[in-house]
């Protein structure tokens, strides 16, 4: 953990994002666009337009789940060690938690 927390390039934080942001361009492309001349895979409001969009909304509440798990497991193994948090240190606790994900959100 501490040689992960050296840099800010952290590849398993950074990887939900990612897909969660490829995701969204991907169902965007997808949607119809309602453009003139445009036309995209899936009809607004047609059976596929919600399955597609459930889908993304499926997708993204598991993957926050995941990332929500990991961050409560890896800030109770620096509690239990004795880590020295520093002025800014970000101390996840569960209001902490639901604080950014609304903000997130």
């Amino acid at each position: 953990m501490k040689k992960q927390e050296r840099t800010h390039l952290q590849i398993t934080k950074l990887l939900p994002i990612a897909i969660l942001f490829f995701l969204l361009i991907l169902v965007s492309f997808l949607r119809d666009s309602h453009k003139p001349g445009v036309s995209a895979a899936v009809e607004r409001c047609s059976a596929e337009d919600w399955t597609l969009l459930l889908t993304f909304i499926g997708v993204g509440l598991l993957i926050t789940i995941i990332s929500v798990i990991r961050l409560k497991r890896g800030y109770a193994v620096k509690q239990l060690v004795g880590y020295v948090f520093v002025l800014g240190d970000i101390r996840w606790e569960d209001n902490t938690i639901i604080q950014m994900l609304f903000t997130g959100l």
